[in-house]
């Protein structure tokens, strides 16, 4: 469970094509030794992926071809051979879209291989050699030499052991000019199944020594303790009980070091099939009772896995769904806030008006206050300069007759702003000076 967490954490810090990359990188890995953590990368990967809005779409469907063909050999591996070649078909396709020729190879031979697991000889071998043309024409030496590797492999299965032995002696030759020590213990060790098959177990025990040393040098691993069960086989065959036995019990040893359940169960399988071969029917049924309990631990385990894949598929989609309403949370509140910002420019609209009207209103009733107030000491200056020419009436000269038309004049255009004050409707405001402004009154 940490793995997962561990995993979570590392692509939280990721761009989208490279969590998508991480997760087939740790499915790939996880192919040999763990199928459920396996399956679950490349689906985390595949649902990444089939959402993945990218602008390279070559990149995308590459991607998506990845996630399909790891699938496709999970599903193989699980002896699910109708998902198996639905997914593989689906990395063809988007191996086709982009071009990319390895990949489709790949994806041919993957075929190939699923037919050949449902005994269909003659669809295998047709992808198979579809692989081998492309990877002829790529040029490409390790994948030519898998491709007749595969090819030897059908005849094997349709008994033809001569086309076999020449597709897989082809394979050997080519990968014994290549740097691949894995291709050439596999074609060593494919030769030895087919000796095995002729009953020419003195020539199998050679090709299984010589994959023996290989995997030696490689180090510890399943091909390894396949490999000493199969010598061990090949012993008991030439009934050289003592070699089988060492053998046998060494890979037995090993698979428990590994702890892989499938290869204990393999070997003790061997180990009960020694026993009564040599006639020791209390060593045979006390390996009986630990294939027993071996086939049990291998079925609970599977429970477990499927149990712990539902949580997984459980928390995803809760995950997504959390992740979707949250999506739908934003829009509605993205919604919300433009509805918001829509009133509040509203009502700042508004507010404005108000203090618009309220500026125009105060203006009025300034007007209206200043005419009633100017008004009546207006007309007392009037008054009282009417009064000052009657009494001053043989004493004005020119000089004074001009000033008192002038304070006249001032005191009818004092009349006219008044008058306009007491009939204004409307205001408008100017600048005046700079930070100062002026009411017009209208």
């Amino acid at each position: 469970m940490n793995i997962f967490k561990k995993l979570n954490c590392e692509l939280a810090k990721l761009p989208e094509t490279e969590k998508i990359k991480l997760l087939i990188s740790y499915a790939e890995k996880s192919l040999d030794y763990s199928l459920f953590a396996a399956k679950y990368y490349a689906e985390f990967g595949l649902r990444l992926t089939e959402k993945f809005d990218n602008n390279e779409k070559k990149t995308a469907t590459l991607l998506l071809a990845h996630c399909n063909r790891i699938l496709s050999i999970i599903h193989s591996k699980l002896q699910q051979f109708d998902i198996a070649l639905e997914y593989a078909y689906k990395a063809e396709e988007s191996y086709l879209k982009v071009d990319e020729t390895s990949g489709l190879a790949y994806s041919y031979n993957n075929i190939g291989s699923i037919f050949l697991a449902l005994n269909d000889f003659e669809k295998a071998l047709h992808f198979h050699h579809k692989a081998l043309t492309i990877n002829k024409k790529n040029n490409c030496q390790k994948e030519v030499a898998d491709s007749y590797n595969n090819i030897g492999n059908v005849y094997l299965h349709l008994s033809d052991y001569k086309n076999s032995l020449k597709y897989h002696e082809i394979s050997l030759n080519i990968r014994k000019g290549i740097p691949d020590k894995i291709g050439l213990a596999s074609s060593y060790n494919n030769l030895a199944i087919l000796f095995m098959f002729k009953n020419l177990f003195g020539e199998a025990l050679k090709n299984y020594q010589k994959a023996h040393e290989i995997f030696s040098d490689l180090g510890k691993n399943q091909q390894f303790v396949t490999v000493l069960n199969n010598i061990g086989k090949c012993y008991l065959k030439l009934e050289k009980y003592d070699e089988s036995l060492q053998y046998f019990k060494q890979a037995l040893l090993l698979s428990k070091e590994l702890e892989m359940v499938s290869l204990q169960l393999s070997v003790t399988k061997s180990l009960s099939n020694y026993y009564r071969k040599i006639g020791n029917d209390s060593m045979q049924i006390e390996y009986l009772n630990e294939i027993i309990l071996l086939k049990d631990k291998i079925f609970q385990e599977d429970k477990k896995n499927q149990i712990l894949e539902l949580q997984f598929k459980h928390r995803i989609e809760k995950k997504e769904k959390e992740a979707e309403i949250f999506k739908l949370k934003n829009i509605e509140l993205k919604s919300a806030l433009e509805k918001l910002q829509k009133s509040y420019e509203e009502l700042k609209e508004s507010q404005e008006d108000v203090i618009a009207l309220e500026t125009k209103n105060s203006a009025l009733a300034m007007a209206v206050t200043a005419n009633h107030e100017l008004n009546q000491p207006l007309m007392i200056i009037q008054g009282n300069i009417e009064l000052l020419q009657i009494l001053l009436k043989n004493k004005i000269d020119k000089k004074i007759e001009k000033y008192f038309g002038n304070i006249e004049s001032s005191v009818e255009r004092m009349g006219r702003i008044l008058q306009k004050f007491a009939n204004a409707n409307d205001i408008s405001i100017q600048k005046y000076q700079e930070n100062i402004d002026m009411v017009i009154f209208e």
